[in-house]
């Protein structure tokens, strides 16, 4: 199969980035698209460079359906492996689903109509999230079916730079009636594909690259219409990376907030916001999975000059210019002031404000 570069086949190009997921798991994935009552797309499964039981148990499930193809690829990582698939697709339209994660029964039925009849760049929709390892699709889904509402907007240029801010930080403004939200990420929504050529994956991040990506397209949108239902499911992950011991986190955020800030407004007062709940985002993470974890607790003289390097150098030294009012939720502007006075570490270690 050879990249494409100009001719749209298929209306929907499903792209699904793959490495080392249980065969259950991205089977269940591939049979959600599968199940769509809309049949005008392809599936291609990118395997980053996977072990060899891995990569084989995928020619089972290539079997299932003509659509479905199987891209092998040296290991590169999720952005890589993105990137990949987008060279290949020959839908006019591309949306990512992740392995272990599944679409809505009822996903491409609510946006085919406006693939087909509109032009925009992008649509986006609602993604819920299971936290619960047990909980299955169609129970969710059942759960909220009678709170989703019907309402689809329409954004101009002005509207989607003011929605930017929420691809940044999450705000109360991503979150929808029926218990879900509108995800940083690139799930959940439909992309042109002429737009995704020009606007890949930073393959160079390696942690918050969903977000960056997320600016540099939405820099670039001139129409999006925004779908208020949630036509995702985003499952449980206890091994997210997050969650893991990383020395580097330090290093691999700042560089990533390094391309963030170039791609945002800081004169604008909802992403100045937005960018300043950020950085308290990332320092929770470089709590969790480096200063607090146990792990961490080895490496005390290194803990100690990473905590002064976030209480005094940039690029966390920008909190101080922040205002805790102009903050708009109660508990950011407690961070806000926490960090300002330097005991923002004793309120993490004491677990009452960040962690969970």
């Amino acid at each position: 199969m050879k990249p494409n570069n100009e001719n749209y086949s298929v209306i929907i190009s499903v792209i699904i980035p793959y490495y080392n997921v249980e065969f259950s798991l991205v089977s269940a994935a591939v049979d959600s698209v599968l199940n769509q009552d809309f049949s005008d797309y392809e599936i291609l499964i990118v395997d980053d460079g996977s072990l060899k039981k891995f990569s084989l148990s995928l020619n089972m499930i290539e079997n299932k359906d003509d659509r479905i193809k199987v891209l092998h690829k040296t290991n590169g990582g999720v952005s890589s492996a993105r990137n990949f698939g987008i060279n290949f697709a020959r839908g006019k339209y591309i949306t990512f689903l992740d392995a272990d994660d599944e679409l809505a029964p009822n996903y491409f039925n609510n946006v085919s109509d406006i693939l087909i009849e509109s032009d925009f760049d992008m649509i986006l929709s609602g993604v819920i999230y299971i936290k619960s390892k047990e909980a299955s699709l169609q129970n969710t889904l059942a759960t909220h079916e009678n709170k989703m509402p019907d309402d689809v907007y329409i954004l101009n240029k002005f509207e989607i730079n003011k929605f930017k801010s929420n691809m940044i930080f999450i705000t109360n403004s991503n979150y929808l009636k029926d218990g879900g939200y509108f995800s940083r990420g690139p799930i959940s929504r439909m992309i042109k594909t002429e737009l995704l050529k020009k606007t890949q994956f930073n393959p160079y991040l390696t942690i918050g690259e969903d977000i960056e990506w997320n600016l540099r397209i939405f820099n670039d949108l001139t129409s999006l219409c925004l779908i208020k239902k949630s036509l995702y499911l985003y499952k449980y992950r206890p091994t997210s990376a997050t969650n893991q011991f990383n020395p580097n986190i330090v290093e691999e955020l700042e560089k990533t907030l390094l391309e963030i800030k170039q791609n945002i407004d800081l004169n604008d007062n909802e992403q100045f916001i937005s960018y300043s709940n950020l950085l308290l985002e990332f320092i929770n993470q470089i709590c969790k999975s480096y200063i607090l974890n146990d792990q961490g607790f080895k490496e005390k003289e290194k803990i100690k000059k990473v905590k002064y390097h976030i209480l005094h150098e940039y690029p966390w030294y920008f909190l101080q210019t922040v205002n805790p009012k102009q903050a708009t939720d109660k508990k950011q502007k407690i961070k806000i002031f926490l960090y300002k006075n330097k005991t923002i570490f004793l309120a993490l270690k004491l677990k009452n404000l960040f962690i969970k």
